[in-house]
């Protein structure tokens, strides 16, 4: 979402941009996953809007169809979570709609994961995993990737920034994606038992213009994501099923499981992005600004407006 935004910002001030996007998919951790007659929102659930210029841009993505209010119905949370906040808004009909409706006009090369970055002269050059450096050269490099990967990527040609990535903490999670029959509502107003290894657990089907078989995220804990972050994916699977089928009485047909090594920033730098007049490279991400969706794409926003004033 942050680098979307600031790409879309930048070309709609007139300056050419290239996107590469490391994943098949756009948008992050803004992710459905689909399978034979369903889907499941595997990333972040949802999203709130709390300031004006991000509910201007939920105005227009909703008018294109791209999202819809969501009343958080069929989402328990544990009594352990520290907090649990209602998610006011969904994309439609899946998750990274809105990313996909920002990148319809962008220059965007997926499967393209940048391996390294190096200055040459006034201009920045690129290269791809596993193939050679990029021959087209950039006046300019934004990095719109978690901080442990985007301090990877500027420690040898901007330890400064690098260092500024490396203060900044991200937690993992696991998740699962649990098909099951019967009704969405069933679990409505229940809460997971103290000491459960799930944070939270949401019918999929309970959100607008979803259609399919029933599907639950369940997302694990930061405590024991982080206990169990290199487990195997069966392992994990099995036992937040388990757990789950335990307290829900809901009997699980399929599953499997996702980690997110990067999927929060609990203690955000809070400075919007940051922007190197004098090396031309850039920094944006909810790592950056509040730690949310709407913080990813007014850290975007913020840094095409600095870009554009050096």
């Amino acid at each position: 979402m942050a680098g979307l935004s600031c790409a879309s910002m930048l070309q709609a001030m007139g300056l050419p941009v290239s996107v590469f996007e490391k994943s098949r998919g756009l948008g992050g951790r803004l992710s459905t996953r689909r399978g034979d007659g369903w889907q499941c929102d595997h990333g972040a659930p949802g999203f709130e809007a709390k300031s004006g210029d991000f509910r201007d841009q939920l105005d227009r993505w909703q008018a294109a169809g791209a999202a819809q209010p969501w009343k958080s119905a069929g989402q328990y949370t544990s009594t352990t979570a520290k907090h649990a906040n209602p998610h006011s808004f969904v994309g439609t009909p899946r998750m990274n709609s809105p990313a996909r409706l920002l990148a319809s006009t962008l220059n965007v090369r997926r499967n393209a994961r940048v391996d390294e970055i190096r200055q040459m002269g006034s201009h920045w050059q690129i290269r791809l995993e596993d193939q050679a450096w990029l021959e087209s050269p950039w006046s300019a490099i934004v990095i719109a990737v978690p901080a442990p990967q985007a301090a990877t990527l500027l420690r040898g040609v901007a330890p400064g920034l690098a260092k500024l990535a490396d203060e900044v903490p991200m937690t993992p999670c696991w998740s699962v994606i649990a098909q099951s029959d019967g009704p969405a509502e069933v679990l409505s107003g229940l809460t997971l038992a103290p000491g459960s290894a799930i944070e939270t657990a949401l019918c999929d089907r309970a959100k607008p213009a979803r259609t399919g078989k029933n599907c639950w995220l369940l997302q694990a804990t930061v405590e024991w994501s982080e206990k169990y972050l290199e487990a195997k994916s069966n392992w994990v699977c099995e036992r937040l099923v388990d757990d789950f089928q335990q307290f829900s009485g809901i009997k699980v047909r399929s599953a499997g499981a996702h980690r997110w090594r990067y999927a929060r920033a609990p203690a955000p730098a809070l400075i919007g992005s940051y922007w190197d007049g004098e090396l031309h490279i850039g920094l944006c991400g909810d790592w950056l600004c509040q730690g949310s969706v709407e913080g990813a794409w007014r850290s975007g926003r913020q840094l095409a407006a600095r870009l554009r004033l050096s």
